[in-house]
C-alpha cells in the first residue's frame, strides 16, 4: 500500500500529464489528442480516489463525464450541420443540446467546487498528520 506522500505525488504527476494533454488538445483538436486526454483524465481520476476518497472522486468524475459528453454531442451536431441551412427541427435540437451543455457545465462546476473544498480539507489534514 502506498503512503500518503506517494499517493499525492502519483496524483500530482497524473494531473500534470492530464493538463499537458488538455493543452495539446486545445491547440490541435485531433482524435489522437482527444484519446490522450481521455486516458490521462482516467489515470488522474484513478489516482484522485485514494487521495480524497472514493465517493468524492466518483462524483467529480461523473459530473466531468456528463459535461464532456454534452460537449461532444453538441460538437458532433455542429459538425453535421456545418455549411447547410438549418430548419426548425435542427434549430430545436441545437438549442436543446446547448441547454444540456450549460446544465452539465453548471453541475460540473458545483461538483468541482465541492471537490476542491474536500481536496483542501485533505491537504490540511495530511499536513497536520505529517507534522
Amino acid at each position: 500500500m502506498m503512503r500518503r506522500g506517494e499517493l499525492w505525488r502519483a496524483f500530482l504527476e497524473a494531473a500534470d500529464v492530464a493538463r499537458a494533454a488538455i493543452d495539446t488538445l486545445q491547440s490541435a483538436p485531433t482524435p489522437a489528442n482527444r484519446r490522450r486526454v481521455d486516458e490521462a483524465l482516467r489515470d488522474c481520476m484513478n489516482r484522485l480516489a485514494p487521495v480524497i476518497g472514493t465517493d468524492a472522486a466518483f462524483q467529480f468524475e461523473a459530473a466531468l463525464q456528463q459535461f464532456r459528453e454534452a460537449n461532444h454531442q453538441l460538437e458532433r451536431l455542429q459538425a453535421a450541420q456545418a455549411g447547410r441551412a438549418l430548419d426548425d427541427h435542427d434549430l430545436d435540437k441545437l438549442r436543446r443540446l446547448q441547454v444540456q451543455r450549460v446544465v452539465a457545465q453548471s453541475v460540473f462546476l458545483e461538483v468541482a467546487r465541492v471537490t476542491l473544498e474536500r481536496f483542501h480539507d485533505v491537504v490540511e489534514r495530511d499536513r497536520y498528520v505529517a507534522v
